[in-house]
């Protein structure tokens, strides 16, 4: 993985860049297979982690937490993704959040503590596949549940 540099820390040329990247490997893998699984995957992933956790998705909490482990995972995981890609595309992902969504409005150590719970995912993600594993959905819905609680669950 590579080395963690705080959002605030990055220039504006640092930024852009990474989000540059992150639009370029967008179209990369738009309209793949893997793209599209993934897209249907992450919403039976959302509904089933919030049917499991029964609380409300807020940043830094539980659902949330899960919700990004889990998605991460699932993409990193996916045969036709490289891993560096999925890295790239997690900080341009989290990096578009901290800066331009909402005009700016949002906090953005929440978003890199979303990038962090991303991050884990992407690896763990990765290293299920260098080892020719793939979490089931069950497996997949428990792991992140066990990593929101144990590590990205900031509102206990």
């Amino acid at each position: 993985m590579p080395q963690y540099i705080p959002f605030k820390d990055r220039s504006a040329l640092e930024k852009t860049k990474a989000m540059a990247k992150g639009g370029l490997l967008g179209a990369k893998y738009f309209g793949s297979e893997d793209y599209l699984r993934h897209m249907f995957n992450q919403d039976k992933i959302i509904e089933a982690l919030a049917n499991r956790i029964n609380e409300p998705r807020v940043s830094g909490g539980l659902l949330d937490s899960a919700i990004n482990f889990a998605g991460a995972y699932d993409w990193a995981v996916r045969p036709g993704v490289e891993p560096q890609d999925a890295r790239d595309m997690g900080l341009a992902y989290q990096m578009f959040d901290a800066t331009l969504r909402d005009f700016g409005r949002r906090i953005p150590e929440e978003e890199e503590l979303d990038y962090i719970q991303n991050m884990a995912g992407v690896e763990a993600g990765i290293m299920d596949r260098e080892q020719g594993r793939r979490m089931t959905d069950l497996e997949l819905l428990d792991a992140a549940i066990r990593y929101a609680k144990n590590y990205g669950n900031t509102r206990r």
